[in-house]
């Protein structure tokens, strides 16, 4: 369709640029894609992914400049032109990409990771990866999981987003209506005023849920805006003399340069980091190519060939540098061959898949131009017509949709028609064999002996029940604070009553002591995403801004409900990983700060129960999806606990000791990891756990015997 404008007169805000090729603009796209490409494959520059946001800013100067001399030219814009352009810009290379990528996963990897690729694939191609992404992020059985070969699509989605409804505010902004209201240049008030929106909900977002901000389209909208607001200052630009304009280029390069080299992965993401990307690009931008001598630094030739092929490179890299790490490791050498290849893909994209979708016409029989307008509209109406109902997938994949578009075992069974098959079950393991059949397993899967297949059932359906939906595995939300899920297991009338708290890594102990306790027991558990019973001074780092003061609140109603049941036994635990993420006070260390916390807990369960049993942590490893594949098996999978855990365990340790009484702590990861520290992923043909830190239900019940010992009743 498309959208005619009124015939007052049109819209003032001029274009930056005559519509002309920039050498600079490509060159900048150049250094762009360098920077994320080195950032992905080797690690540096540590900032290297700001490169996404020098690409943003260029495409919202780009884009809004094409719009505005559309309108300027024709009075109107035409939407179905607009979106076939953008079609034939970025869907066949990325179509390429997405169809190569999910086929080569499902050769590579097995099927949990395979499945998943395949819904990164579909969400990709409706543009909407960023949320997809974030479902999946924010989702704490998926927290561990390893990265996505197209995560990198979550930016491209963020840009059709953006021009989802870019050119309807131009349109809109233009009426007489909106003119009489915000004066003649309504478009430049409409935009000031929506990207200080977006700067401020990337203000707010990136400091209560920085991994949302992220991803999140509204918060990154204010950098593409930057570069329209910069195509609307053509009037005042063009009057700089060439010496500010070579001022402004050289200050632009330095803020990209130092974003590159300063800003981390732990910084405030997009807000304020990405103000100096950003502004960096806009200052080069706004440079006009107008500093003589001084813009050949982008001019050359081999840093245009790189940004003509930019969009490809961006697209092929990450998948490939994803799979050489999966099949080869990180190192210097397969990295260099992941560049390389990557390179290579990228030219032969442009050269044989972009490039013939961007001709507008074949440069032979241009005299049946008349014939080949109505065929290139058509073309465009179709292009334009697949891109808006992608576009229109987008409340699809919110967070709050269905469960087959975020879970890929719930999507493979909608495929399929069939539920994953549950493992065998097997025997508990003996007491006297467990660390035989340890220490076999870790030589087995050295040698390439262990059935690899096994990783086929690692998704979220084999941690404990307690562990999934309708479980009791709480949120930090008020509601679960104030009226906490529990499970209960065993006769209500039993004699007997033992209690399980704790984080999920706790609750993944409930198949154990359940099936260790028997006939004779009630088992009650109740727990929380990543909050342990301990009660910590002044809090441990979270993801939500109110992490501290809703997990010490979830602490205390753990204690509370101990306190109301008085059972004969509590069992509780907790991840490996909170000294690394604590705050502590000044002139403490985080392991005292977590043993005065143990202390604090054991004492208030001591109180209310006969008996509390700690047990360590499990490990903490690499998740089998990340480090298991077709290709090399298990061979890469053996890992180490997380190196502060035994700094946890001594702690805890000294905690049992000061405590007292019937108190006493279990190292656990003797049952799982040989002496040395070699702890396997499968062991007598179980999986050991389905991500880097949780039991498999199967594994937890297999371990009921030595629970049984060491519990002691």
């Amino acid at each position: 369709m498309t959208a005619d404008a009124p015939t007052h007169p049109r819209v003032s805000i001029r274009a930056h640029e005559p519509k002309r090729f920039r050498t600079d603009i490509e060159g900048l796209r150049g250094v762009a894609v360098l920077a994320v490409l080195a950032y992905h494959a080797f690690g540096l520059p540590q900032g290297g992914f700001t490169g996404v946001d020098v690409f943003f800013v260029i495409s919202g100067f780009l884009i809004t400049g094409i719009l505005l001399r559309e309108v300027d030219r024709t009075g109107r814009i035409s939407i179905t032109a607009f979106y076939g352009r953008r079609a034939r810009r970025i869907l066949p290379a990325a179509l390429v990409v997405l169809l190569v990528t999910v086929a080569g996963s499902a050769l590579v990897w097995f099927t949990p990771r395979a499945w998943s690729v395949v819904l990164d694939g579909i969400a990709s191609a409706l543009f909407v990866q960023n949320w997809h992404l974030i479902a999946v992020g924010t989702d704490y059985l998926h927290a561990t999981d390893p990265a996505s070969p197209l995560q990198h699509f979550w930016s491209l989605a963020v840009e059709e987003q953006f021009y989802a409804v870019w050119p309807i505010v131009i349109l809109l902004a233009a009426l007489p209506a909106a003119r009489r209201v915000l004066g003649r240049r309504s478009l430049l008030v409409v935009a000031i005023a929506l990207t200080s929106l977006s700067m401020a909900f990337a203000a707010v977002e990136s400091a209560i849920t920085p991994t949302t901000g992220y991803f999140d389209s509204v918060s990154r909208a204010w950098e593409l805006g930057a570069g329209a607001l910069l195509a609307m200052a053509g009037p005042v630009l063009g009057r700089l003399s060439q010496r500010v304009h070579a001022l402004l280029f050289w200050a632009g390069l330095a803020a990209i340069a130092a974003s590159a080299l300063l800003v981390t992965s732990g910084s405030a993401f997009p807000w304020p980091a990405a103000l100096l990307p950003v502004a960096g690009t806009v200052l080069v931008l706004a440079s006009g190519d107008r500093v003589g001598r001084s813009g050949a630094v982008l001019r050359n030739r081999p840093l245009r060939w790189v940004g003509r092929i930019s969009y490809s490179l961006y697209l092929w890299h990450f998948p490939v540098v994803v799979v050489v790490a999966a099949l080869a490791g990180t190192g210097i050498v397969p990295m260099s061959l992941a560049v390389l290849a990557s390179f290579l893909l990228a030219a032969a994209s442009e050269r044989w898949v972009e490039r013939p979708f961007l001709r507008t016409a074949p440069a032979r029989r241009r005299s049946d131009t008349a014939d080949r307008v109505p065929r290139r509209r058509v073309f465009d109406a179709a292009l334009a017509t697949l891109m808006v109902c992608a576009l229109g997938a987008l409340g699809v994949g919110q967070l709050r949709g269905p469960a087959a578009f975020s879970q890929p075992q719930a999507f493979a069974a909608l495929v399929t028609g069939s539920e994953p098959t549950a493992p065998a079950a097997r025997s508990p393991f003996a007491p006297a064999d467990l660390p035989r059949e340890v220490t076999r397993a870790v030589r087995d899967a050295a040698a390439g002996r262990t059935d690899a297949d096994l990783v086929d059932s690692a998704t979220p359906d084999a941690l404990a029940p307690a562990l999934l939906t309708g479980g009791c595995r709480n949120g930090l939300q008020d509601g679960d604070i104030a009226a906490p899920r529990t499970c209960e297991w065993g006769d209500p009338d039993a004699p007997r009553t033992a209690m399980v708290v704790g984080d999920s890594v706790a609750l993944s102990w409930t198949p154990a002591v359940v099936a260790a306790l028997g006939d004779g027991w009630r088992v009650i558990a109740v727990g929380y995403a990543s909050c342990p019973v301990g009660h910590f001074t002044p809090g441990v780092i979270g993801t939500q801004l109110r992490y501290p003061e809703q997990c010490e609140r979830a602490q205390q109603a753990m204690l509370d409900a101990v306190a109301t049941v008085r059972p004969d036994l509590v069992v509780t635990s907790s991840a490996d990983g909170y000294l690394s993420t604590m705050h502590v006070p000044t002139g403490s260390t985080p392991a005292t700060t977590w043993q005065r916390s143990t202390e604090h807990a054991l004492t208030a369960l001591a109180a209310s129960a006969d008996r509390v049993v700690l047990l360590e942590g499990t490990p903490t490893v690499l998740s089998p999806t990340a480090c298991v594949n077709r290709i090399t098996g298990v061979t890469e999978c053996t890992g180490s606990p997380d190196p502060t855990a035994s700094e946890k365990r001594t702690a805890e340790q000294r905690a049992v000791s000061t405590v007292g009484g019937d108190t006493r702590y279990v190292r656990t990861s003797a049952w799982l990891c040989t002496a040395d520290g070699s702890c396997p992923t499968i062991v007598d043909g179980t999986l050991v756990r389905p991500d880097g830190t949780h039991l498999t239900a199967q594994m937890s019940e297999r371990l009921s015997a030595v629970m049984r010992d060491t519990l002691g009743i």
